[in-house]
């Protein structure tokens, strides 16, 4: 099942880490993506 949305692409990447998680993840007000990468698993 695809699922489509109406997204603004800001062109904004943000690195994640244990200290900033919260605040932009999890206290957000809007929608959030969070991709999952490791330099030495391929892109499924």
């Amino acid at each position: 099942m695809a699922v489509f949305a109406n997204v603004k692409n800001e062109g904004k990447v943000i690195q994640l880490t244990s200290d900033n998680f919260k605040s932009i993840v999890l206290d957000s007000q809007q929608d959030v993506l969070v991709k999952f990468f490791i330099p030495w698993c391929s892109h499924c």
